[in-house]
């Protein structure tokens, strides 16, 4: 954002700045109470309007502003005895803050009898002149008088207590001094016994005692009855081969078994191939159903069959 300048009451005129032109419209009361109520607030509100000084136009949105009190109008910077960092939402320029909802102001405000505030937007320089406080915060020390005070007369919550000769005309008249402490009395009588009380909650459990000595041995019980038979033993080793028998009368003659497989290894696309030839393709076995020649077996299943 582009240097701004801030000032309190109306301004009609544009403002110089020490390094770049910039202006600023103030809103609302400077070092105004934050509201009248019977106690003095604790607070102080500061409010105005601050413009871009590119665009003219107002700032908007949530701006980070820096309040600071110095003793003088001129005091360097860093020289600051109270500073109070505000996130600030801006409205068509216009803001308000209460100074002191942060950082207390009382005791500030009992060890200066003038002070000047100093205010920074975001990285902007801090406007100039400072803005020095007139009498109405120092009323804050109202609520906490640590001095002497001179009123005509006192009234509480409209009742005259003191009047203008200071005399008391309060209801009830002045207290005396507190008398001395009387000598301890007697001791009364014992009082009669109060009924029972409720009964406590249980206790927990207590340390387990030692462990007793063994009882002697009692009588054998009657036998149970069978239990079921066990798992089978391991097989035993074999026993010694018997003599040789005599040679049984020959068998008639079996009938003829199925062909057997041919295996040739690698299908090649050159090679003729008969029914019964195995071979390998990609990691496959297939067997021959036809006679081919150049049928690769993932092609044709018609002529040849996948072995499992």
């Amino acid at each position: 954002m582009n240097a701004v300048r801030f000032r309190r009451r109306a301004a009609t005129s544009l403002l110089p700045t020490l390094r770049r032109q910039a202006f600023a419209i103030a809103l609302g009361s400077a070092f105004g109470l934050q509201a009248a109520q019977a106690a003095v607030p604790a607070t102080i509100r500061e409010g105005g309007r601050i413009f871009d000084t590119s665009t003219r136009q107002p700032v908007a949105g949530l701006q980070t502003v820096v309040f600071q009190l110095y003793p003088s109008a001129t005091s360097a910077i860093g020289d600051s005895v109270w500073t109070e960092v505000h996130q600030v939402l801006f409205t068509n320029g216009v803001f308000s803050v209460e100074l002191g909802s942060q950082v207390p102001l009382d005791s500030v405000l009992r060890q200066y009898d003038t002070l000047y505030l100093g205010i920074a937007l975001n990285a902007d320089a801090e406007f100039s002149p400072r803005n020095r406080l007139n009498s109405v915060p120092f009323a804050l020390l109202a609520q906490d008088v640590t001095g002497t005070i001179n009123p005509t007369a006192i009234n509480i919550a409209g009742v005259p207590v003191i009047d203008a000769q200071g005399h008391w005309v309060g209801p009830g008249g002045l207290g005396g001094a507190q008398g001395a402490t009387g000598a301890t009395g007697p001791r009364g009588a014992t009082g009669a016994t109060g009924p029972a009380g409720p009964a406590g909650s249980t206790g927990g459990d207590g340390v387990p005692g030692p462990q007793g000595a063994a009882g002697p041995m009692g009588p054998a019980g009657p036998a149970g009855a069978a239990g079921p038979a066990g798992p089978a033993g391991a097989t035993g080793a074999m026993g010694p081969m018997g003599p040789t028998g005599a040679a049984g009368a020959t068998g008639a003659t079996g009938s003829t078994g199925a062909m057997g497989l041919n295996y040739l290894g690698p299908w090649s696309p050159t090679q003729a191939y008969s029914p019964a030839d195995v071979v390998v393709s990609n990691g496959a076995g297939y067997v021959a159903t036809q006679f081919s020649s150049g049928q690769q077996p993932e092609m044709f299943p018609g002529v040849w069959s996948l072995l499992v």
